[in-house]
């Protein structure tokens, strides 16, 4: 699957050489990040705009309009966090994804000094990177401040981060990676 600058996202069947299955269009900007889980899919565009998609239908089921332009998204555990990386510090949103619906749960300021760049989470705990070069650990209690900033990038934008759970993986625009393993998820 890839989202694509002419606003569209193609599907690909990857069983055969480059056969390219279906399209689906709905974005007015291009589209910059994608997540699915079984039968939908997850766009965000800079539209301001994050879609949700039947992949068996090819239909559009929902689109929500945020405040700025949208530069992730992350899905796991029923949970579609969305971070807003337009502006100075950006916005992190919660939606839960039941019944094929998404509902707004809530919202709040990961503590960032500059755009969000990515967000990953689990059952336990919220990462946020940004251009500040901090990857920042949250319990889901949002009102508590981080747990943890982890600032190994030597103040250079954080690329993208991806958490399995028990590692944390951040890729820095000072053309390094970190590997970071908390010991539980209360760190």
């Amino acid at each position: 699957m890839t989202g694509c600058f002419d606003k569209q996202i193609r599907e690909f069947d990857l069983r055969t050489p480059i056969s390219h299955t279906s399209t689906l269009t709905g974005h007015k900007g291009p589209v910059l990040c994608l997540g699915s889980t079984g039968y939908y899919v997850f766009s965000a565009s800079d539209d301001k705009t994050v879609c949700m998609w039947d992949r068996r239908t090819q239909k559009r089921l929902q689109k929500v309009t945020h405040k700025s332009i949208v530069t992730w998204l992350h899905y796991d555990h029923g949970v579609l966090t969305v971070t807003e990386g337009g502006r100075p510090t950006g916005n992190v949103n919660i939606y839960s994804f039941t019944g094929g619906h998404l509902d707004f749960l809530q919202a709040f300021n990961p503590g960032h000094s500059k755009p969000l760049t990515c967000i990953s989470h689990n059952l336990a705990m919220i990462a946020t990177s940004s251009q500040d070069g901090l990857v920042n650990l949250r319990s889901w209690n949002l009102a508590d401040k981080p747990l943890l900033s982890l600032n190994n990038h030597k103040g250079n934008s954080i690329s993208r981060i991806h958490w399995n759970g028990s590692t944390l993986v951040a890729g820095g625009g000072d053309m390094t990676v970190s590997l970071w393993t908390p010991k539980s998820a209360s760190l």
